[in-house]
């Protein structure tokens, strides 16, 4: 007679029946290997949260304020474009997009500083 090759074969299904106690342990010790395998926090990002912090404080003590903003995209760059704040190659790149806006929005609020 042939055999899987496994002596620790179970001869029914009462050899499967565990006590609560045994299952509780087992538990346990699942518990604690998931634990165990868990990455730990990583300094990196405990330092990039203290730099968004300063970030953050140094803007406050400016007085600057960040905005979120949705704009159609085409139409937005291609006006940045027409009125000179951004070139051509430039507008294909977001931080540089964000410059453009952001002197475009300090010199719109520095004319209405002007404006009795």
């Amino acid at each position: 007679m042939l055999t899987s090759g496994m002596p620790d074969e179970p001869a029914s299904i009462d050899d499967y029946k565990l006590s609560v106690y045994q299952v509780r342990a087992r538990t346990e010790a699942l518990r604690q290997l998931r634990k165990a395998r868990q990455p730990k926090p990583k300094a990196h990002v405990a330092r990039q949260a203290a730099a968004r912090k300063r970030r953050y404080k140094a803007r406050l003590k400016r007085d600057v304020v960040v905005l979120t903003v949705e704009a159609e995209r085409v139409p937005f760059i291609d006006a940045l474009i027409s009125s000179g704040r951004i070139s051509e190659p430039d507008a294909l790149f977001r931080d540089k997009i964000e410059a453009a806006t952001a002197r475009l929005l300090a010199d719109w609020a520095q004319r209405w500083e002007r404006v009795p």
